[in-house]
């Protein structure tokens, strides 16, 4: 069985430190949490612009605090999806777009008829 290796947040640990149980479980409820407001943005995304042909993922990632980057994949594989729409986006800190550049009004991929 292989050790289990624990990723160190940045000035967290300092050398010879060993994370703690709690440290890590907070560290691993930190990603979920970021793995859920992403999601949610993502959700988002697709009701301001309904569902595209062929969508394979909204794929969103953090900029900066509160700023994202939205990219609409769309293709019937990972080998050939291209990016449909993209999209810069502002949230609140509960993850709700404010803003968008471009305004998504307008901007749906082609969408099943």
């Amino acid at each position: 069985m292989l050790p289990t290796v624990l990723i160190a947040e940045p000035g967290t640990l300092r050398k010879g430190d060993m994370p703690t149980e709690e440290q890590a479980e907070q560290r691993e409820q930190k990603r979920q949490d970021r793995k859920e407001l992403l999601a949610l943005i993502a959700r988002q995304v697709t009701h301001a612009l309904g569902q595209p042909d062929r969508l394979h993922r909204i794929n969103v990632r953090r900029l900066w605090k509160n700023h994202y980057r939205a990219n609409v994949l769309v293709g019937p594989d990972a080998t050939s999806m291209t990016i449909a729409n993209s999209f810069f986006l502002v949230t609140d800190d509960a993850g709700y777009i404010l803003e968008s550049a471009p305004d998504m009004a307008g901007r749906l991929a082609p969408t099943r008829p």
